[in-house]
């Protein structure tokens, strides 16, 4: 029932989207009689420019909306199709830029318990380190984390598998620590001219 229905369909629609249009623009019709009954000839006048800009607005909104959703696949289609070696430089360049902004990690050293006593350390802890390690953190498993652990597994597609690389993400996975992301930046980025030799 469904599939002759759905040629039913197929074989009228043309008709239905005429008689559809030509229903609209009768009551459209109608509705401006209505409306501009009694208005004199100006009155007339201006009242159907404002409705011609109205409709020359929308379409025109119409068309940049559709134009644009129609590019963003071809957008994305394009940067997907980038080669895997090119994909992992532009994350190592991203991974670099971030810790470049990421400033100097607090020194953690525990003297500061011995040498400064524990509420004095407490506190430093609390302003100088805590405050960098959660926009640190923050900041990498949103931005980086699955795109690092994706491109592993690009990798491993490949038949690649490095453990410098595996031993900083096992870190990272615990704690993103700046000495850890940075070998994995680099490890990522050591691949990547291999898999660019190879021609991926």
């Amino acid at each position: 029932m469904r599939t002759w229905l759905s040629k039913q369909w197929d074989e009228i629609k043309g008709n239905a989207k005429f008689w559809a249009v030509m229903i609209i623009l009768g009551a459209a019709n109608t509705v401006a009689g209505v409306v501009t009954r009694g208005l004199l000839w100006w009155q007339q006048a201006l009242l159907g420019l404002c409705f011609s800009g109205m409709f020359a607005w929308a379409s025109i909104a119409t068309w940049l909306v559709t134009r644009k959703h129609a590019e963003s696949p071809a957008k994305a289609t394009s940067s997907s199709t980038l080669p895997l070696s090119q994909k992992v430089f532009a994350l190592c360049r991203e991974l670099q830029e971030f810790l470049d902004k990421s400033g100097p990690e607090p020194d953690i050293d525990e003297s500061w318990h011995t040498s400064d006593g524990p509420i004095v350390w407490a506190e430093r802890w609390r302003n100088e380190v805590e405050p960098w390690q959660t926009r640190f953190t923050g900041t990498y498993w949103l931005r980086f984390e699955k795109r690092v652990e994706n491109t592993r597994h690009e990798f491993a597609e490949l038949a690649i598998k490095d453990e410098e690389l595996e031993k900083a993400i096992a870190e990272i996975q615990k704690q993103p620590r700046k000495g850890c992301v940075a070998l994995a930046r680099e490890r990522l980025a050591a691949i990547a001219g291999k898999v660019a030799g190879s021609g991926n």
